[in-house]
């Protein structure tokens, strides 16, 4: 496997890209951190597709959304009236 700094300007993505056709493992770093990898695709893999919110699964996230924007100390509905009055915008 082999990694290439993102700061790095004599790497390009069209390399990287044919490296990763011919099978390697490719690490993009920043820094001293490894932020990506550029992988191969197997041959005849197949991505599943997300299973989808069912309508009654939507309600009750939904509810969870409203029970934890009813523990916030301030209204977010106003909260541009609000800073307009304490002129901080």
């Amino acid at each position: 496997m082999n990694a290439v700094r993102l700061g790095d300007s004599h790497w390009d993505l069209d390399e990287v890209v044919g490296r990763a056709e011919a099978g390697e493992t490719v690490e993009i770093m920043r820094g001293e951190r490894v932020v990506a990898k550029v992988v191969p695709v197997e041959t005849g893999a197949v991505i599943a597709p997300k299973k989808l919110m069912t309508p009654d699964e939507w309600k009750a996230f939904l509810r969870e959304i409203e029970e934890f924007a009813s523990t916030l100390k301030y209204d977010p509905t106003n909260s541009v009236e609000e800073m307009r009055k304490q002129a901080r915008y």
